[in-house]
């Protein structure tokens, strides 16, 4: 997170990056080991997530971090979310503008979906 902000900042992850624990206790990129990377040049995206419905969409931890970041994302940037549950039916409070996963990875499944 870029401090006093509510937005995500990237940076390239090599052998070189130091990881530190932030005040949420994870681990982020220390100050200068890592080159920030601009949104529209990112591939894909490793997305957390409390829960994911068999449609796609997920529930986060209510920061809503990543529901911003992921708007700003090319359309085709793919979307993994991480999971240690499989998917529950339906997220009943899913918005149409919710920006969908394109698949969610679990212990025992890959889920995909056509977003």
């Amino acid at each position: 997170m870029i401090p006093g902000t509510s937005k995500l900042q990237n940076y390239l992850w090599n052998d070189e990056t130091v990881l530190i624990s932030n005040r949420w206790g994870i681990e982020e990129p220390g100050a200068g080991t890592s080159q920030p990377v601009e949104i529209q040049a990112i591939d894909a995206v490793l997305v957390p997530l409390l829960a994911f419905d068999q449609k796609g969409h997920r529930v986060g931890y209510g920061g809503g971090f990543y529901d911003r970041f992921l708007a700003q994302c090319r359309p085709d940037t793919l979307k993994i979310g991480l999971s240690a549950f499989e998917a529950i039916e339906e997220i009943e409070d899913a918005d149409e503008w919710d920006v969908k996963l394109n698949y969610c990875v679990t212990p025992t499944n890959i889920y995909h979906w056509n977003s």
